[in-house]
């Protein structure tokens, strides 16, 4: 599937391919092992930034960091391996590319979020790859960011930020618990340390974590994330 997507031209002909394709993992269970994580794979840097409101008993996993983390990350979470990062991509493509109005919906994308600083949806088009001084004011010129990303992100090694994570949650129908550490300007630990919640909130859904996290080395006032983990339940 995600060489058929690299193959198009367009967002209009990634989103008619898209509309064939069936979206949520109905037929995978997203209950997690508690054997998941041994203390080998516990990446150590990351077990530094994790903030007072993480999960108890949960732990940062080392998650590979080849410009597809987001993907690997939850293909661990689903799959307990990272070797289903590419069907995650796909189907969050897929997701983005059925529903782009649901992504463009600034009290959706507001669902679980503490931010409160001007226009969240805004706030996403200004910070993605594709953004090129547009008026993020201007509905259509976000609508326009929002499919470039979109169509961007269809390649592996691309940008995936809070659209795609939105996406994630809806493709797998559960909550997505999004932890940033308590580093870097106020405005981001709002925005992506946030949950991540379906538009189609149920009773019982299930919760996955995951963790924004970064190897390079800066100071606390100026730290930006680069890398996604997944937070999972320590083998006792």
């Amino acid at each position: 599937m995600n060489e058929r997507l690299s193959e198009y031209k367009s967002f209009v002909e990634v989103k008619s391919v898209c509309e064939e394709w069936p979206t949520h993992f109905s037929k995978w269970s997203l209950e997690l092992d508690n054997k998941a994580l041994n203390r080998t794979d516990v990446d150590k840097i990351t077990l530094q930034l994790l903030p007072p409101n993480r999960p108890a008993g949960y732990l940062p996993a080392l998650t590979i960091g080849d410009g597809n983390c987001m993907q690997h990350s939850l293909s661990r979470l689903v799959f307990r391996n990272e070797k289903h990062h590419t069907e995650m991509l796909c189907r969050i493509i897929a997701e983005l590319s059925k529903n782009p109005s649901q992504y463009l919906n600034e009290d959706y994308l507001r669902l679980g979020c503490t931010f409160v600083k001007g226009k969240f949806l805004a706030w996403i088009a200004a910070l993605s790859d594709c953004y090129n001084g547009e008026d993020t004011s201007d509905t259509s010129a976000v609508q326009s960011i929002f499919e470039k990303e979109t169509f961007q992100a269809r390649k592996l090694w691309q940008y995936l930020g809070i659209w795609q994570f939105m996406a994630a949650a809806n493709a797998l129908n559960c909550c997505i618990i999004s932890l940033y550490p308590q580093k870097g300007p106020k405005e981001f630990q709002a925005l992506f340390g946030r949950a991540m919640l379906p538009y189609d909130i149920e009773d019982g859904q299930k919760i996955l974590y995951d963790m924004w996290s970064s190897s390079r080395p800066m100071r606390d006032e100026h730290w930006v994330a680069n890398h996604i983990v997944s937070l999972v339940k320590m083998h006792s």
